[in-house]
């Protein structure tokens, strides 16, 4: 279900919340967003910042993180690997 990916996550692009609305997954991260339609383990995504927008997609691990790839316009992968995990708030330093 979709409540899987509820949580706050690092990623290469700083702290991300995602959370269930309605049908899909909104994930908030610095100075930008996402909207993704889960399926399963995967969400496929789209993506817009300052910088533009684009699509991604990422698969649920069995350690809850989120692995994929995004990309810039109409491509999901020529941006390069993605990789989310969860944040625990007892382990920052």
């Amino acid at each position: 279900p979709h409540g899987d990916f509820d949580g706050t996550y690092r990623s290469s692009w700083g702290v991300a919340l995602c959370r269930k609305k309605g049908d899909t997954v909104k994930v908030a991260y610095p100075r930008s967003e996402m909207t993704c339609q889960p399926s399963g383990p995967t969400l496929r995504c789209s993506w817009r910042s300052g910088e533009g927008s684009g699509k991604a997609t990422l698969t649920r691990h069995p350690d809850r993180s989120l692995h994929g790839t995004w990309g810039r316009g109409e491509s999901e992968t020529d941006g390069g690997p993605w990789v989310f995990v969860p944040d625990d708030p007892t382990t920052r330093r």
